[in-house]
């Protein structure tokens, strides 16, 4: 049995998209335009075969029809099909034809310099006002005035396609800078979240983890518990952490799933088992946007997870309210234990400055006359909500 034939089908497909039919209906109206011109234009005197002039009508009109497809063919098919006429002397038509298809040409050419088409720019600004006021020069052969005012034609055409090539290109240009910057903030946001959620775990693993290693040996039931609190701090935030890259996959909305501000009691637990006694003042403040919601709860859990890092054991007092539009936070520890030598500065502060800037609001962080440490932030509250 014969192998089916694989040979392309002909005519090859356009490279490209095509283009809107509406869009070639228009075309194919231009081309009986520029056919009804250079039949009412022709001589009936001329010595030009008639086959000759079914022929040259036909070239410099059907290209028309293809501009889309084949730009630089049917620009050449109309050039030499009207210079050709011209050297036969029985049509002129002002290159008008010409000057269609050489604007497909332009608008679909990138050029490197700006040179050429500058000028062309100036050689048309300069000799289309003086054929306007002044007229041809006289006397002229037809032919030659007809050459001039082709020149002008095709020169404004190229002028006008690179112009719209420019304000294309301009407009991409501007439109893949933009995705740029919203690929940064994603980043930005996932790095946020991440840091947040795995900052946070980690600073109470690691305190838990020094206690079981240096009681380990003496008081195994305290080791023990460390180690407890070690897997249920593990688990939670593997469980935000999957939370996270699911609304990063999927594409949806923050759900309930995510932490809100009902849950920063929850920090309560998980803070006084690293040493840091944890008061949270945050009475409902009614239905919020969960993005806000979000935001706030970040902000607090951070800067417990700043004073778990490095003041425990200490005090540390939250306060969430809501007034004159917007929820206020502030989150203010006592002095503890002087920070490590050895510590290494994070991102956490930057990460809830970030937060409050995403929405417009006021975020300060310095240390207190006792010696504590003290976060305030303001996030602006839509209309509608009080």
């Amino acid at each position: 049995m014969n192998a089916p034939s694989t040979s392309p089908a002909w005519p090859p497909a356009p490279a490209g998209p095509r283009p809107p039919g509406r869009l070639v209906a228009l075309d194919w109206l231009a081309v009986a335009g520029f056919g009804l011109l250079v039949l009412a234009d022709l001589p009936g005197d001329t010595a030009v075969p008639v086959w000759a002039v079914v022929v040259l009508t036909a070239a410099m009109t059907l290209p028309v029809g293809f501009r889309r497809y084949l730009p630089r063919t049917a620009f050449g098919i109309v050039l030499v099909a009207t210079l050709s006429s011209l050297l036969w002397d029985w049509h002129y038509d002002w290159f008008a034809a010409a000057g269609f298809t050489l604007y497909t040409v332009a608008v679909g050419h990138r050029a490197r310099s700006r040179v050429l088409t500058t000028v062309i720019t100036g050689i048309v600004l300069s000799v289309f006002p003086c054929l306007t006021v002044m007229g041809a020069p006289s006397p002229a052969p037809e032919m030659l005035t007809s050459l001039l005012i082709g020149c002008v034609v095709l020169g404004g055409a190229w002028s006008l396609g690179q112009a719209v090539q420019g304000r294309r290109d301009a407009a991409a240009a501007a439109a893949r800078q933009l995705a740029d910057q919203r690929v940064a903030e994603e980043r930005l946001r996932i790095a946020r979240e991440l840091h947040d959620v795995v900052a946070h775990t980690m600073s109470l693993i690691a305190v838990k983890a020094q206690v079981a290693n240096h009681v380990g040996a003496k008081r195994p039931e305290t080791a023990w518990e460390s180690l407890r609190d070690i897997e249920s701090a593990a688990k939670g935030s593997l469980t935000e952490i999957r939370h996270i890259l699911g609304i990063l996959r999927t594409g949806d909305t923050i759900d309930e799933a995510v932490p809100r501000l009902a849950d920063l009691p929850g920090l309560g637990a998980r803070a006084a088992a690293a040493g840091v006694e944890l008061h949270v003042h945050a009475p409902s403040p009614g239905p919020l946007p969960a993005g806000v919601e979000l935001a706030a709860y970040r902000i607090v859990q951070e800067a417990v997870t700043n004073v778990v890092k490095h003041a425990a054991p200490a005090r540390c007092d939250v306060s969430v309210t809501v007034e004159s539009r917007e929820l206020r936070i502030l989150v203010e520890n006592t002095a503890g234990r002087a920070a490590s030598a050895t510590s290494v500065p994070g991102h956490g502060l930057r990460g809830m400055a970030e937060r409050v800037a995403a929405y417009h609001g006021e975020f300060h962080a310095d240390h207190t006359a006792d010696g504590g440490f003290r976060v305030t932030a303001s996030l602006p509250l839509p209309s509608g909500v009080s």
